[in-house]
């Protein structure tokens, strides 16, 4: 994402106001459009910008007439502005340097066209950006702000602004019970609401929205994604606040791919580091110190005849030889001990020869683990361009690996209960079709609801609602055969693909086997507890010969089976008409 330009996120929507217009009718302008700023304008000039931020400090000061104020007499003049070809890991450094969360996009011409924020930079993140995952615990603001519900809005509002934070969290018995913002702090202020005898719990957002201070970087990225806000609230085990982790927390965790992408850019002069390391190959006093200070890159020098002549600490570590081992050996003498095929190895010598380089994987074991090593392979030419010899550059990627692996699970299966996500289940579904329409066999869907499970989850809380989904989602699985797919699609909701059926009675001796594993009480907490489910039934090709066809009749038959056990507590399942 970071190397982006800002034309590819940025948002082009600008919500201006003239200088002249009072505040009040400004912040609610601001509001209406959902925006935390707004741009002021004067004769088609940019000539200031006005923040929530900006108008919660001038609230506390006290010292503003908000009946009266002008936009011009609280806007900030000094606006953060940036072009529309910037890389993003350019205006990133510019934000984190600046401590501003807003910054204006223009054109050539210097027009303003947009606006850029931390919210922009979150929404386009991808996987690769969090290929070195980072825990929240290691991002978050572990410095949190806190009042009682029994204080004053006002007292709430001081505290942020004294401790320059975007909310305030509301604590009961040290449990999160409601928080506070600065757009919650604005409204009520343009709203006329008296600050200063309202209690906080008569304006508090409620209930928080919490994660686990385990939990990756991108997870939590997501649950801001999907639930449309900015903030997340930390608990340790026994639910108490340890941190916040806001838009500006994970954006600002990706510091470290700024500066390695920075690097990056640097290194990409391909000519000059080329004729730098021609020039640096006989000069071995100089090619030593620089070498040697690779701690993470192991280098392997050698002449024309593959003798090696350097061999760096980490190729030592890497590749598991000494130095003093293999200098003077030859290349190809180790590459045979390492059960490499001559052939191989003579190809990739004659593409270096060709090419000027050769890139490759392979795997080797290290203390009984695997580990991934990625190799280049260069030729060094001397200022008559002749062949002089090879540089070997190896580097071990494991991390790397294990993490795309991460990012992997995480894209295909759920979470919590380690069932297949929507996004498996649609491919599962997709390749199970196409399999029964080539053999002409029958495939039959299920749609699985919890009934009450909302009233489980808010009478015992989120906690006991993670346990009844767990331990749904082993039973459900417990009841179909190998082939079967069991994924969790939504919150309490399931879907099972029988992908081998005989007859549509098979699919109800399923369900039926699903509700008798699901009858048994469940055990949360040391507590007993029953939870019933709805199941609707379709069945290919009798009710429809495509996805979205069949998953939309069986939810049809899902809503009609929890209308028939809505009285009598019990779990029911219906097959959509045939």
């Amino acid at each position: 994402m970071l190397r982006k330009q800002i034309r590819d996120i940025y948002t082009p929507k600008i919500i201006s106001v003239p200088s002249g217009m009072l505040v009040s009718e400004a912040i609610g302008i601001m509001h209406a459009n959902k925006v935390s700023c707004i741009l002021v304008f004067e004769n088609e000039a940019l000539i200031g910008i006005l923040t929530e931020r900006i108008f919660i400090l001038n609230v506390v000061n006290g010292d503003v007439d908000f009946a009266r104020c002008r936009v011009l007499e609280m806007m900030r003049s000094n606006v953060l502005t940036v072009k529309e070809d910037t890389y993003i890991y350019e205006a990133f450094g510019l934000l984190t340097s600046k401590n501003l969360r807003h910054m204006v996009v223009v054109d050539q011409q210097n027009k303003a066209i947009g606006v850029v924020t931390y919210s922009n930079m979150l929404e386009h993140l991808v996987y690769e950006d969090f290929l070195e995952v980072k825990k929240v615990s290691e991002i978050m603001s572990r410095s949190v702000c806190t009042v009682s519900g029994d204080d004053a809005v006002h007292r709430a509002l001081v505290e942020m602004v004294d401790k320059s934070v975007s909310c305030i969290l509301v604590l009961e018995e040290d449990h999160p019970v409601g928080i506070l913002t600065e757009r919650d702090m604005a409204k009520m202020v343009t709203s006329r609401v008296d600050i200063f005898t309202r209690k906080v719990r008569d304006e508090m957002s409620s209930p928080v929205i919490t994660i686990p201070k385990d939990v990756v970087a991108y997870d939590a990225a997501s649950i801001m994604r999907q639930e449309g806000i900015h903030r997340l609230v930390v608990v340790s085990e026994d639910d108490k606040v340890v941190g916040v982790i806001t838009q500006s927390d994970i954006v600002r965790g990706l510091e470290g791919k700024y500066i390695q992408i920075l690097k990056e850019t640097i290194s990409e002069k391909e000519a000059v580091i080329e004729e730098t390391m021609r020039d640096l190959y006989n000069k071995t006093i100089y090619l030593d110190n620089i070498l040697r200070s690779c701690i993470d890159m192991g280098v392997v020098a050698s002449d024309m005849n593959l003798r090696i002549a350097y061999f760096n600490p980490a190729a030592e570590d890497i590749l598991g030889y000494c130095a003093d081992d293999v200098i003077g050996r030859s290349l190809y003498e180790i590459h045979l001990k390492e059960n490499v095929d001559s052939s191989m190895f003579n190809w990739v010598m004659e593409t270096v020869q060709k090419t000027g380089q050769h890139s490759f994987m392979f795997e080797r074991r290290k203390d009984d683990r695997r580990r991934y090593i990625q190799g280049n392979v260069f030729g060094v030419w001397d200022k008559n361009q002749d062949l002089i010899g090879y540089v070997l550059m190896v580097s071990d990627i494991t991390e790397r690996k294990m993490n795309e692996e991460v990012i992997k699970y995480m894209a295909y299966y759920d979470i919590l209960t380690g069932l297949p996500n929507r996004a498996m289940f649609y491919e599962r579904l997709a390749h199970d079709l196409s399999h029964a329409k080539r053999n002409r066999t029958k495939l039959a869907l299920m749609v699985i609801d919890i009934d009450r499970f909302k009233e489980i989850n808010d009478s015992r809380g989120h906690h006991a609602g993670d346990i009844l989904l767990k331990t749904m989602a082993s039973r459900l699985k417990g009841a179909l055969r190998g082939d079967d797919t069991i994924a969790r699609i939504g919150g309490d909701e399931f879907v099972v693909i029988l992908p081998h059926i005989n007859r549509v009675d098979d699919a109800i001796l399923v369900a039926e086997k699903i509700a008798q594993e699901v009858g048994r009480p469940f055990d949360i907490e040391g507590r007993e507890c029953r939870a019933d489910v709805s199941i609707g039934i379709s069945i290919y090709p009798l009710h429809g010969e495509d996805s979205e066809t069949l998953i939309k009749l069986a939810d049809q038959a899902m809503y009609t089976a929890k209308e028939k056990g809505r009285d009598n507590f019990s779990s029911n399942a219906s097959l959509y008409p045939l």
